[in-house]
This record gives C-alpha cells, sequence and structure tokens, in this order.
C-alpha cells in the first residue's frame, strides 16, 4: 500500500510590542513553525533578513511547532517612516510559507523656537539689533524644511534638516530708526513652520529715552534809551536728547523731535508763540521772534 503523505506546514509571525517611539526600543517576534501535515518535517530553514535570522528545525513531527524568538533593536529611521514591515521565511525542499508583522511608530513631531536680542537696550539711531533664533527638535522624527521667518529683520531662512534632540542657531540683526526711539521699545517676533505645524518667539528691546532740551534767548538791541524802543528776542529751542519732542513749551534740549513747538514768555507777554520749524527733530533747532 502506498501512503498519501501531506507536507504540509505554517509559519506565523507576533511581534510585541505593537508600537515604538524611541531610537533603541526592541521589538521582539515570535515566529512558530506548526507541522500541519502528516509526515515529519527535517531540516526546515527559518530565515528573518531584517533581524539576521538564519536558523535550521532540525525535525518537526506532525502536529507539533516550534517557536524560535528573534529581536530589532528601532532605528532613527523606522522612526521617520512611522513603520517596520518585517517578513520570516520557513523553507522546505520546494515548499516555501511566509509571515508578515507590521510595528507601528509613535512620531512626535514637536519642536520650539526661541528668540534672545542682544543688547536689550538701545539709545540711538543706527544702534544694531542682534537677535539669536534657536529651533530644537524635542520630538522623536527627523524634521526637514523649517521656514523661519522675522518680518523685522527680513529673514527667510530655511532650516534642510533637524535631528531630534538637536538645534540650529540663526542669527539676524535690527537698526535702529529715530521712529523706535520714539516708541519707546522694538516689538520683533519670529516664526517657524513645518507642514502645519507654526511656533513663535517674540522678543522686546526697550529704549533709553533722552527727552532733553534747551531754550537760549537773544534780544536785538542790546540796549534802549527812549520810551518807546522796541526790544525784539529770537527764541531758540534746541532738542539736545534723542526723542523726537512733539507739542512742548520752551526749549527741547532733549532727544526726540518737536512737533507744534510753542513759547510762554511773561516779559513780551507771549503766549503760545509759534517756533519755527513746528516739529523739531533731534539736534534740530527752531526759533522764536
Amino acid at each position: 500500500m502506498t501512503a498519501i503523505q501531506d507536507f504540509d506546514y505554517s509559519i506565523t509571525k507576533v511581534a510585541t510590542p505593537q508600537t515604538y517611539d524611541a531610537v533603541g526600543d526592541v521589538i521582539s517576534y515570535d515566529i512558530r513553525v506548526t507541522n500541519e501535515g502528516n509526515v515529519t518535517l527535517r531540516d526546515i530553514l527559518v530565515t528573518d533578513p531584517l533581524t539576521g535570522l538564519s536558523q535550521l528545525v532540525s525535525t518537526l513531527a506532525p502536529g507539533t511547532d516550534t517557536l524560535i524568538v528573534t529581536t530589532y533593536t528601532i532605528k532613527q529611521s523606522d522612526l521617520n517612516s512611522g513603520k517596520v514591515d518585517n517578513t520570516a521565511t520557513a523553507s522546505y525542499k520546494e515548499l516555501v510559507r511566509t509571515a508578515e508583522e507590521q510595528v507601528t511608530a509613535i512620531q512626535d513631531f514637536d519642536y520650539s523656537i526661541t528668540k534672545v536680542a542682544t543688547p536689550q537696550t538701545y539709545d540711538a539711531v543706527g544702534d544694531v539689533i542682534s537677535y539669536d533664533i534657536r529651533v530644537t527638535n524635542e520630538g522623536n522624527v527627523t524634521l526637514r524644511d523649517i521656514l523661519v521667518t522675522d518680518p523685522l529683520t527680513g529673514l527667510s531662512q530655511l532650516v534642510s534638516i533637524l535631528a531630534p534632540g538637536t538645534d540650529t542657531l540663526i542669527v539676524t540683526t535690527y537698526t535702529i530708526k529715530q521712529s523706535d526711539l520714539n516708541s519707546g521699545k522694538v516689538d520683533n517676533t519670529a516664526t517657524a513652520s513645518y507642514k502645519e505645524l507654526v511656533r513663535t518667539a517674540e522678543e522686546q528691546v526697550t529704549a533709553i529715552q533722552d527727552f532733553d532740551y534747551r531754550i537760549t534767548k537773544v534780544a536785538t538791541p542790546q540796549t534802549y534809551d527812549a520810551v518807546g524802543d522796541v526790544i525784539s528776542y529770537d527764541i531758540r529751542v534746541t532738542n539736545e536728547g534723542n526723542v523726537t519732542l512733539r507739542d512742548i513749551l520752551v526749549t527741547n534740549t532733549g532727544n526726540v523731535t518737536l512737533s507744534n513747538v510753542v513759547i510762554d514768555d511773561a516779559l513780551t507777554g507771549s503766549v503760545a508763540l509759534a517756533v519755527s520749524p513746528s516739529t523739531l527733530a533731534p539736534g534740530a533747532t527752531g526759533t522764536a521772534t
């Protein structure tokens, strides 16, 4: 009599854990080969290229199985890709069986941006404020093409690649204008954009404002000898500070441009005497007669 031989067998693979979130995480694979036929199988070759497994199952009786455990250590590329696909293969003569398993990354795309100004104060037109903008990858996935912008300084720069746990420093500068002295501060916001994730960093530097000004008066003529003589007074207002001064009385010895400058003079009875020009920038002078 002739036996009806059945050489069928199967292979399964189960990963533990089913997810990962860090470089160095270890995935354990339980590979089970089961003889589902009626013939004892010998020298079944089990391989797993991902883990480097290559092992012979020397003998496997019908209805029995054998368990092989192999492991894989997560790399940065696995976090970036979001998954690990793995296939184990069992080969017995011309009969080949495969088992596939996928584990999934818990990806974290978080990052931050900070901005620090140097110096923290200014007191003159032309002062230069330097901003250190630092972008840090606080997640577990390599980030690419982060756009960093700063409208105040005109910065627009791509961070081409940023690995987890690393940062990059961008330096940009701004030159102080008269309007910044007048306002008393410079507010600045930098923005980083990665896909739909936007982060901002704000920084404020403060003006050291000088409102000093002075007034001088010169009489013409310097002498008189008769009732009815007319004395003309030239009153000069000078802005000696760094801020434009507006709507002030008497002399501008400060640092601010003066506008609509008027003079009260008790001797002549002048009230709100107009100064020309009506607006005095720092260092400029105006006269009233």
